[in-house]
């Protein structure tokens, strides 16, 4: 007796932005430190990319090998696509698609913060996992 084989489909992908605190970009993981980023440590490669048109971001002048289309990346070449993301102030959850049966989900916070070892001026974006 034959099976019937079907691929599983996705699920449409939905967008939400209320009063977003930042307008789209490169957003780093800190690290479970509490680091952002450091001159002296070691890079952690998570960012997320998120662009409230869902197109590409600009590419960073100082950063050209920098993630630029909307997902989210365990690291510069690796990213997964978004099934779901909301932007709430400062609020920040999403779900990824999955591939190869891996999925990713994340509820958090971005901000600001002052990159360790530079000029004081240098400010880096930020995701931080909700507790």
């Amino acid at each position: 007796m034959a099976g019937t084989v079907t691929a599983q489909e996705q699920a449409q992908f939905s967008s939400r932005y209320v009063r977003p605190f930042s307008y789209g970009g490169l957003f780093y993981v800190r690290r479970g430190d509490g680091v952002v980023m450091d001159a002296q440590a070691a890079f952690d490669p998570r960012a997320l990319v998120l662009s409230y048109n869902d197109k590409p971001i600009d590419q960073k002048p100082n950063d050209p090998d920098a993630p630029t289309y909307p997902g989210f990346y365990l690291s510069y070449s690796a990213r997964f696509d978004f099934e779901h993301v909301e932007v709430i102030g400062k609020k920040v959850t999403f779900r990824t698609r999955t591939i190869a049966g891996v999925r990713y989900r994340f509820s958090g916070s971005m901000g600001m913060e002052q990159v360790a070892g530079m000029d004081a001026s240098v400010r880096a974006p930020y995701l931080s996992k909700a507790y």
